[in-house]
């Protein structure tokens, strides 16, 4: 098990991306999460959180694979902030592909079962848009700002 500590960045004060660099970090992401052989073994990992009144709490996570992909993020990142605000923007990215939000745009993939293609436009908003306090994108405004990118 390892500490690890970061600066708590609130999903709404999730930093903005450079293109690249945000489509470089959803590769590692979602190649680690789709792994069949974990990046790591999730189980040993862990960190300590530490309560306001001292005490502390050994958090561990179970091999899945979004906890895949965080810990594969993390290892790309110096920057607690970075990591952390490409993580909100992350999940709040998988959210709406799950939930479906993101059709016409985001299909299933030709070249790869079980994969979705999502376009540039999308990325493009995911990696800029800014997050609301419980670490969702607004549906409709981002949906707007795929159209606006796309004309």
């Amino acid at each position: 098990m390892f500490d690890f500590q970061f600066e708590l960045v609130r999903p709404q004060n999730a930093i903005e991306f450079e293109f690249d660099d945000f489509c470089r970090h959803l590769e590692i992401a979602m190649t680690a999460g789709s792994s069949l052989i974990p990046a790591s073994d999730p189980e040993e990992i862990g960190l300590i959180h530490i309560e306001e009144d001292g005490e502390q709490m050994k958090v561990s996570f179970t091999d899945c694979p979004m906890n895949r992909a965080m810990f594969a993020v993390k290892r790309s990142f110096n920057d607690p902030t970075k990591f952390m605000s490409f993580m909100w923007r992350f999940w709040a990215l998988m959210d709406l592909v799950r939930e479906d939000g993101l059709r016409p745009w985001c299909q299933p993939s030709n070249e790869t079962e079980g994969a979705i293609t999502i376009p540039s436009e999308v990325l493009d908003a995911a990696r800029r848009m800014r997050l609301n306090k419980c670490g969702a994108f607004n549906v409709s405004n981002f949906r707007r700002l795929v159209v606006r990118s796309n004309l």
